[in-house]
């Protein structure tokens, strides 16, 4: 499968796309492409969820999505598609930097589990990265993550977006309590 040159018939013609890899299938809309990865502004029960980042090498099989282009036309989902302004998808190092870079949450998924939280450290061949609960509080542990057991990565969708506006306006919250209490003693 030559994944460059389908990708680029689907980026010229802004076709929704069922990207398929081992554990995972993703319906969305080729936005970037490198040597190394492909990325897709995600489609989500009829609206655009953020973007995916898939390494080639764990993409399994490309096809066309059959929604009907004119259901996403009326639905103004054509006009929404939209390329990311951050990500740099050259290698893992790059890719994880710009995200930490502009303090995004991200999910990096496995074939075993995914991680949910912020990056703190990019290394060569893994990175780090603090994890947040359901609940919406930062995990006491970090988490080192492979570069190569890496499925999939996900920024700038709502949930883990939500979270993680949540998570700093509470330390935020909690920084000025404190605050209030040490200058009242």
């Amino acid at each position: 499968m030559n994944i460059q040159k389908i990708v680029s018939v689907f980026l010229a013609n802004r076709t929704l796309a069922t990207v398929k890899t081992e554990d995972e299938e993703y319906n969305g809309f080729f936005v970037d492409n490198s040597e190394r990865f492909i990325c897709l502004n995600i489609l989500e029960t009829w609206h655009l969820d953020g973007y995916v980042i898939i390494p080639k090498n764990k993409i399994t099989e490309i096809e066309e999505n059959g929604t009907e282009r004119s259901i996403l036309q009326f639905l103004g989902i054509m006009e929404e598609i939209s390329k990311h302004n951050f990500l740099v998808l050259s290698e893992y190092a790059d890719l994880f930097n710009s995200i930490k870079n502009n303090n995004k949450a991200v999910i990096i998924e496995n074939s075993k589990e995914f991680a949910l939280g912020e990056i703190c450290e990019v290394l060569n061949d893994h990175v780090i990265m603090n994890g947040y609960t359901p609940e919406g509080e930062k995990e006491n542990r970090s988490f080192l993550v492979p570069y190569d057991e890496i499925s999939s990565i996900t920024v700038e969708d709502e949930y883990s977006s939500m979270l993680h506006s949540f998570i700093v306006q509470r330390e935020v919250s909690r920084n000025k309590k404190e605050e209030e209490r040490t200058k009242n003693l």
